[in-house]
């Protein structure tokens, strides 16, 4: 999310999901706006059309590029700039037009959406939940998106076998878990957006395969509290790819050594105990690579973030703040349980009690932190303002950010729009 001071010294709230493609590849991402002002509006209608003026004027200061790159934004506006009152200042492969379901569909609109089709944009019906009023709509659509969260399965399935009759993608709103990402991807869903690529549901059975023990083993190893200096090199160095690339990085220009280092120990004498260990961990992060790279952004993202807010709040233990960070994702990296995950961690209690329950100082920053990403209320100044910090280091390619990942790779939106439709259930 990136924070930005409107005219009144108020900070306009952007936040960002990733939408998918079958390949789990980044298509696109969704804009979403919070503003201080918002509770206070007393006139919905007047308070929607002011915000999204806000928003607007926002994302022209920002700029889209750095809140999405090269990928498009899903942007919901609403009907003033759908019917042309206000203008949409974005190129046709810039944004998606997000057409909410509290839209008064009336000819206005429908003309609005064919006029906007017609210049080039695509358009996507959000929240979208069938009736004949929305047939109109729904021929002009380039996108449907289903809410199969607030759906039962039997009416994800219908809408599916209904919509495949009309020229339009389908995307899955609101996954969960991996059991509806599942259900959703055999249903022939292009396209999947949802808390479960953040924060996946796993079954408590689940067997943890031996590459994510031998992770964990060396995350426990290096993140030990009682290791001095010699068992932390002791811990990088039984895993030679590990070693391999964290002598790598300490010795490429980000870190800007005078002299070469060629052991892990020397590493832990340049550059401190703790930024090795951080160092290590972001690299065991990065060797996973069944997942999105979104994830691991989103990992080390929120580490920066927990660091710069505990540097600016006075805390003692900058360093279990940043490591609370890095590892809020190792849930959703290794399909497992935070429970399950940090049981088997020699980590302290406080940075447990964090990690699992958002408890303690650390806890309440992580939780600070992850409602500005993701545009909640409970997003205060400070957090919003580190987190805006930490969004501009991690997309610059600054210190440990030159390590992660690129995106995995697949047809990008415009390709998905383009292709014949996925396998759909049989009628």
């Amino acid at each position: 999310m990136i924070g930005i001071a409107s005219p009144n010294s108020e900070l306009t709230r952007v936040g960002r999901q990733p939408i998918l493609g079958r390949q789990q590849q980044v298509v696109g991402y969704e804009l979403l706006y919070r503003d201080r002002l918002e509770s206070r509006v007393a006139n919905v209608e007047d308070g929607d059309l002011a915000t999204s003026s806000v928003v607007v004027n926002s994302l022209v200061e920002i700029g889209l590029e750095r809140l999405v790159g090269d990928a498009p934004a899903f942007v919901n506006f609403t009907k003033s700039f759908l019917v042309g009152e206000l203008p949409i200042p974005f190129d046709t492969d810039q944004v998606v037009i997000e057409v909410l379901e509290s839209v008064d569909v009336d000819t206005t609109v429908i003309k609005g959406l064919h006029d906007l089709s017609e210049k080039g944009y695509k358009i996507a019906l959000d929240d979208f939940a069938y009736t004949r009023n929305w047939n109109p709509c729904v021929e002009i659509a380039d996108i449907i998106k289903l809410d199969v969260l607030a759906m039962n399965r039997q009416t994800v399935s219908e809408h599916v076998m209904l919509l495949r009759d009309f020229d339009c993608k389908l995307l899955a709103e609101k996954v969960e878990d991996h059991d509806t990402y599942s259900f959703c991807a055999d249903l022939g869903f292009d396209m999947f957006q949802g808390y479960y690529f953040a924060k996946p549901s796993v079954v408590e059975q689940k067997r943890a395969p031996a590459s994510v023990n031998a992770l964990l083993a060396t995350l426990a190893a290096v993140n030990d509290p009682s290791a001095d200096a010699d068992g932390v090199a002791l811990a990088v160095s039984s895993d030679a790819l590990l070693t391999h690339k964290m002598l790598r990085y300490v010795n490429s220009p980000a870190v800007g050594l005078r002299n070469e280092i060629d052991s892990v120990q020397h590493a832990i004498a340049y550059i401190g105990r703790e930024t090795t260990k951080s160092l290590a961990t972001l690299l065991l992060l990065t060797s996973i690579d069944d997942k999105p790279a979104v994830l691991i952004r989103t990992a080390l993202v929120r580490a920066l973030a927990c660091k710069w807010y505990a540097g600016e709040s006075g805390a003692a233990n900058i360093d279990a703040y940043f490591t609370a960070g890095l590892m809020s994702m190792l849930d959703a990296l290794l399909d497992q349980p935070m429970e399950m995950i940090v049981a088997e961690l020699p980590i302290t209690n406080e940075l447990k009690q964090a990690l699992v329950g958002r408890e303690g100082p650390i806890g309440a920053c992580l939780q600070s932190i992850i409602a500005c990403e993701r545009a909640l209320n409970g997003c205060d100044d400070a957090s919003l303002q580190s987190y805006s910090r930490a969004i501009e280091s991690v997309e610059t390619g600054e210190g440990m950010a030159s390590l992660l990942p690129s995106e995995k790779s697949g047809p990008d939106l415009a390709e998905i729009l383009r292709r014949p439709h996925a396998a759909s259930p049989k009628r």
